[in-house]
């Protein structure tokens, strides 16, 4: 910077010098204001670019009305079950996108399995199920649902695996708990036979 400023003095001194008058003044005053503006400029050009990046936020919609049962515990495994009536598939689909992408335990969950049975239009109807890594556990608690005779109705298991295997045991406290929230939301109920039993059936 030190050739440069004794160039900028040079400079002023040319605009400034009168033969005769006295510019000393003007030449300190000029040349402070142009090594200033050198100095801006110079700063200017070696910040880095920051690129500015907006994260867009999807649009999740409003939060499902999930009905939760309580959890289930088993050799540090953890079962909970939660339901939410829905109206179609795309609908089901994403109340899981908004589950999983707000509530961070669920997401962190060693599986989030899910089935839905909905009635449609002119005598159509959708079912669906999804795993979600625990083999044939979609598709156990989908069946659980046709035996109960529910519709319009989206169940979420999710687990956190304790680090002990549960073996077949595990499909048996999947099921019982997606049983549970369908008779706690009131989507099914428990009713008792003539023996005493208690049975489930549709709403």
């Amino acid at each position: 910077m030190g050739a440069k400023v004794v160039d900028i003095v040079r400079d002023v001194l040319a605009q400034v010098y009168r033969p005769g008058e006295a510019c000393i003044y003007d030449l300190i005053e000029d040349a402070r204001d142009a090594i200033e503006k050198a100095e801006e400029h110079t700063s200017a050009s070696h910040e880095p670019e920051v690129a500015i990046t907006q994260h867009t936020i999807p649009d999740l919609g409003p939060e499902p009305p999930w009905t939760l049962a309580p959890p289930i515990t088993e050799k540090k495994s953890i079962f909970l079950a939660r339901a939410a009536p829905v109206t179609s598939p795309a609908q089901a689909k994403a109340y899981v996108t908004h589950l999983l992408s707000t509530d961070k335990k669920a997401a962190r969950a060693t599986h989030n399995m899910t089935a839905w049975r909905i009635k449609g239009p002119i005598d159509t109807s959708y079912q669906d199920c999804d795993d979600d890594g625990e083999t044939a556990a979609g598709g156990r608690m989908l069946h659980l649902m046709q035996l109960m005779d529910v519709w319009d109705v989206m169940v979420v298991v999710t687990r956190w695996y304790g680090g002990v295997q549960l073996g077949p045991d595990r499909f048996r406290i999947i099921n019982s708990a997606a049983r549970e929230v369908l008779i706690l939301g009131g989507w099914a109920k428990e009713r008792e036979g003539r023996d005493g039993e208690k049975k489930k059936g549709k709403k």
